[in-house]
């Protein structure tokens, strides 16, 4: 039985070389050496000048986690292909919404990047450079023009469409002259329930848990969905509600 590290790294890899080749048949496009996967969380997508090609078969893979699951508990590495029938229909669903989100009604919420076309194996999107910047720190302007934007419900279901359950920093763009803010990372997009909303910035040197709305919850509570990943235990609360 193979380990996750080694299925996952074949997976990407092969993955890789597929959408070279879907990009070639697609758009005609050779990618060069070197171009477009400049990290491993970074093979779902090709970026070409100012667009970004996101593999869609790369992007099912990361939205159904590899569709794999841990069946011993004692050595979490290895793992088997999950052929339970329900949890597929489930996984393959949700993909279904989301990339139907990316063909309807992103470009309708301007804290997402802009879609511009879709091809049978790519969603292309535009990709922020120049002007654009990664940020790591908010400001309570930053603060106030996400929380305008956010998709805080989703076409009138008990749901919301959202990143912020995973870590942000440099998942964020901001334009320095305009004060705009794109969320760029769209593997990190998922189907919540409703939920107030707090915003997760860790890298080397910072550790800060942003919260955008009141909350009437323990810090136990606040932390917690970051904290299988990250050391949110010890994040430092800032409060950027009530402007």
């Amino acid at each position: 039985m193979t380990t996750m590290r080694e299925y996952l790294r074949l997976e990407k890899i092969k993955r890789l070389h597929q959408a070279k080749a879907d990009l070639k048949t697609d758009f005609n496009i050779d990618v060069p050496e070197g171009t477009g996967f400049t990290r491993s969380d970074m093979f779902h997508f090709i970026r070409i000048g100012d667009k970004k090609y996101v593999h869609k078969e790369s992007m099912r893979f990361i939205l159904t986690n590899g569709d794999t699951y841990n069946v011993n508990q004692e050595i979490s590495d290895n793992v088997v292909i999950n052929q339970n029938p329900e949890i597929r229909k489930k996984t393959d669903d949700n993909v279904a919404r989301m990339f139907q989100f990316f063909r309807e009604d992103i470009n309708k919420f301007p804290l997402y990047p802009e879609f511009l076309e879709e091809s049978p194996h790519f969603f292309v999107f535009r990709y922020y450079a120049g002007d654009w910047e990664n940020i790591s720190r908010l400001t309570k302007e930053d603060s106030k023009f996400i929380r305008k934007h956010f998709v805080k419900t989703y076409k009138n279901t008990k749901e919301t469409i959202t990143p912020f359950y995973n870590q942000m920093s440099h998942k964020l763009v901001k334009n320095m002259k305009t004060g705009e803010i794109k969320m760029v990372d769209l593997k990190s997009l998922e189907f919540r329930p409703k939920t107030d909303l707090a915003i997760y910035m860790y890298n080397d040197a910072i550790n800060d848990l942003y919260l955008l709305d009141r909350r009437f919850v323990t810090r136990s509570k606040l932390v917690a969905p970051f904290a299988m990943d990250y050391p949110s235990e010890a994040a430092r609360i800032i409060k950027h509600y009530g402007w």
